[in-house]
């Protein structure tokens, strides 16, 4: 009896320590003296949970994808099924990418994680000169942090459907929507990232896609770009202590989105709207500053919304509020009251909002009684002044 039980002690001691495999950490060196010179090399080789160090220089290795009979990407990191984190030796020390977009004769991905769900973490890399995607992530979840994007086309791509979080990134000359959040994307946040010259911020889109947070970011389009965030098609979520400057469409923009929260943000805008308004389930929009040079509200589509406690300046443009110039259905009227218009004269106001009592074919009026108390101290020198005296 005593054999037996020393027997079947020996078999699950050792069995659980065989079972247990621990995480391994590759290094990557373009100077030979890593495990690997390729990352792809290295991913190749890694184990589910492994992390993979990633030296310093440009990483221009890629490979022909072949799909689908007629489908071909460029890819210079692929990961299939697996959970890896990528840490490399820091914004514009480790590059992943081409010195030129034009190598690219295909859709070029800088890291793309397929066949998933997986949980991906990336750090300290700069993914420069991809024509289409720096990451894109099909299903998991995706941690990227201290990392930069430029030259590009999408900084990052995510259908996450365990959740994302962008940190500490920097996003600049992208020809697209730098940060996408797409269904079944459940929990995505855009944390302390600048966006400079970008044909658009951040986009969340499709009815999966909820809780879609951006906060504490700068976005700038330059004169170029055309908006800085945008909801759409049931998409949930806030934007809150964010920046928009030179946005030649719009700041931000909500079409037929889910909720959306949006307080202490700055829109200033010269071409470009502050916020456009075609439908959403619902838009709380409270403590905000929209200065334009072209209107600060345009209405295509009205659906429930609070909107109070908020600042405009009309700048040189026409309009304070504009609506579609034909909207048939109705009458439907648009709560706007306890806001600052720069004014209390009320044939001033009436000349600046253009809305159904300028025209018998829009069914939709904006009630903007009574004012707000008074104006928002404009003094400061700084926007973070500024916004801090309005709050």
């Amino acid at each position: 009896m005593k054999i037996f039980q020393k027997v079947i002690f020996s078999l699950l001691f050792f069995g659980c320590f065989t079972s247990v495999s621990e995480a391994r950490t590759w290094q990557v060196s373009k100077d030979g003296n890593g495990d690997f010179s390729v990352i792809q090399d290295a991913v190749d080789a890694a184990e589910p949970g492994d992390e993979i160090q990633i030296g310093p220089g440009r990483f221009d290795d890629f490979s022909i994808i072949h799909e689908n009979g007629t489908l071909y990407w460029d890819v210079y990191v692929r990961v299939v099924g697996k959970s890896l984190s990528f840490i490399g030796a820091g914004v514009g020390q480790t590059i992943i990418g081409p010195e030129d977009s034009s190598v690219n004769e295909n859709n070029a991905y800088g890291l793309s994680c397929v066949e998933g769900p997986s949980t991906i973490s990336v750090s300290g890399i700069s993914f420069e000169n991809l024509n289409y995607v720096g990451i894109w992530l099909m299903y998991g979840h995706l941690d990227v942090d201290s990392c930069s994007f430029s030259n590009g086309y999408t900084g990052i791509n995510a259908m996450a459907s365990e959740g994302a979080v962008v940190t500490n990134c920097h996003f600049e000359n992208m020809n697209d929507i730098s940060v996408i959040g797409t269904s079944p994307t459940n929990g995505f946040l855009v944390e302390d990232c600048t966006f400079e010259t970008v044909y658009g911020g951040a986009g969340f889109f499709w009815g999966d896609t909820q809780n879609c947070h951006v906060r504490n970011c700068t976005m700038s389009g330059s004169g170029v770009g055309r908006v800085g965030v945008g909801y759409a098609d049931g998409a949930t979520g806030s934007i809150s202590n964010c920046s928009f400057s030179d946005f030649i469409v719009y700041g931000m923009a909500f079409a037929n989105s889910g909720e959306v929260e949006c307080f202490d943000n700055i829109v200033e805008q010269n071409e470009g709207w502050g916020i456009a308004l075609d439908g959403a389930e619902f838009l709380d929009f409270h403590d905000n500053i929209i200065s334009s040079n072209a209107g600060c509200i345009f209405l295509n589509k009205a659906r429930p919304m609070s909107f109070h406690n908020n600042h405009f300046f009309r700048g040189e443009g026409a309009w304070f509020v504009k609506t579609n110039d034909y909207y048939p259905y109705g009458p439907y009227t648009v709560d706007m009251s306890e806001n600052w218009w720069g004014t209390t004269d009320i044939a001033e106001l009436d000349e600046w909002i253009y809305d159904g009592n300028d025209n018998d074919l829009v069914w939709m009026t904006v009630d903007y009684l009574p004012l707000a108390d008074g104006p928002v101290p404009t003094t400061s020198t700084s926007l973070d002044g500024l916004k801090a005296m309005f709050r």
